[in-house]
């Protein structure tokens, strides 16, 4: 299930381009152009050559073919001139003009033959190296997590705990993306579609990326290879079901089969048709894909995609368990504190950590009211001030400065827990207050 680039979907050669001819050329021009370029190529030139030289000229040869069999086919060609055309307008980046695919590593891939497949790919070495790379070991996590649990105010054991659940939190999120290679998705870039302001709220957020998939990204995908089967350049998905489609005897048949049974009402084939005939008859299948065929494909992947989801759900609470805890351990200070007697403003800000003894500098802040504990207008000119010289100003309002975690994907996590602490001691200080004045006033002797 990992990444496959296929023509028509993940990217698109341009022909025409690699001809060295425009769009609109003539069948002529096509043919002079493939002729030139496969006399050049013809191996009785290459005799002599070495195999790198002999080896390119044969790639050439396939890609002419390639060429022969889109561009010189009436009926292919306006179908491939109008994908070429989509790809030019809004994916310009990939299309190849070379014949050589396209990985675009930015860009996440849905793949229907594995969801069209019963068989899911074990990924246990995937994850034993995934642990490795970023250095989590569960068993010191566990000692340091017992430690931590027995004294919870030792700064040293603390700053340990923060850090080993950050190695923690990498890991997982490297887990996440193999949890959605599982369920057909490579490369994807978030597991949510949102911004989230509280740990709490991240296994939901992931739920509703998992039906929003299963909703449109599935359909999306079968759409798009069967503009790929239309022109040729993608064959039709597999089909492995288990049978809740299919009988017995269609396990295992490709979709091309498949549809031509669930359209009785196509024509059948000639036992032996000329060279034009077999043109058409290969387009007739490929059209073959249509809204019903596709629904029933659509049922076969839905179907395995909800089963494998389990695995995102299950990383998806741990990770949210782990982000939880992780935020509580926000380490934040007072840089000034305005003791208001009453609820105010303030600023919060968070600051990058120094790394290899670099002063920590400071990234934004944000201003909090303190009466609605909600947050507005960030503050992006103290952007790579240093952290000592920004203690060093003058301050009027209450401001508080905490240490951003950047493995924690969503930064209002951590100023929502600075927030909602502030704001939970400024009420039980304000309260407190109050109190001693109020029996005073109960207590005072009556005119």
């Amino acid at each position: 299930m990992s990444y496959k680039s296929v023509e028509g979907v993940t990217y698109i050669f341009d022909r025409y381009a690699w001809l060295g001819l425009e769009p609109g050329a003539t069948k002529k021009e096509i043919e002079k152009a493939i002729s030139t370029k496969r006399a050049a190529n013809h191996p009785d030139r290459l005799r002599r050559a070495g195999e790198e030289v002999k080896n390119t000229a044969e790639h050439v040869i396939r890609l002419l073919s390639d060429c022969e069999n889109i561009l010189l086919d009436d009926a292919l060609r306006p179908l491939y001139d109008a994908r070429l055309e989509e790809f030019k307008k809004d994916r310009p980046k990939l299309v190849s003009t070379s014949g050589t695919a396209i990985v675009d590593l930015g860009q996440e891939y849905l793949d229907i033959d594995s969801l069209l497949s019963d068989e899911v790919e074990d990924l246990s070495e995937l994850e034993k190296r995934a642990a490795e790379m970023c250095g989590y070991d569960a068993a010191r996590f566990e000692m340091i997590k017992d430690m931590f649990d027995d004294a919870p105010d030792n700064d040293k054991l603390k700053r340990a705990y923060r850090n080993e659940l950050t190695q923690k939190l990498i890991w997982l999120s490297l887990m996440e993306g193999l949890a959605w290679q599982k369920a057909g998705v490579s490369q994807k870039q978030s597991s949510t579609s949102r911004m989230l302001t509280h740990a709490d709220e991240y296994a939901d957020a992931v739920e509703e990326t998992i039906a929003e998939t299963a909703k449109t990204q599935i359909f999306d995908a079968l759409k798009e290879r069967a503009a790929a089967m239309q022109i040729g350049t993608a064959p039709p998905p597999l089909l492995l079901t288990d049978g809740s489609d299919l009988d017995e005897a269609k396990k295992g048949e490709t979709a091309e089969s498949f549809n031509a049974t669930a359209r009785p009402d196509a024509p059948a084939k000639d036992a032996s048709p000329d060279a034009n005939e077999k043109h058409a008859d290969k387009n007739r299948e490929l059209t073959l894909m249509d809204e019903d065929a596709i629904a029933k494909l659509m049922n076969v992947a839905r179907k395995n995609f909800d089963d494998r989801a389990k695995y995102i759900r299950d990383v998806a609470a741990e990770k949210q368990a782990v982000l939880e805890t992780l935020v509580t351990l926000t380490p934040h200070e007072y840089v000034y504190d305005a003791q208001n007697d009453a609820p105010a403003r303030c600023n919060i800000y968070l600051y990058a950590a120094g790394e290899d003894g670099d002063e920590p500098t400071m990234l934004f802040g944000v201003d909090l009211d303190e009466e609605t504990a909600s947050v507005s207008n960030i503050d992006m000119e103290v952007s790579g001030t240093p952290l000592s010289e920004f203690r060093a100003r003058d301050f009027e309002q209450t401001v508080i400065v905490a240490e951003r975690n950047n493995e924690i994907s969503d930064f209002m996590m951590e100023v929502a827990f600075v927030a909602e602490k502030h704001c939970t001691a400024l009420g039980e200080r304000l309260e407190a207050k109050a109190k001693p004045a109020a029996k005073k006033q109960n207590g005072a002797p009556k005119p």
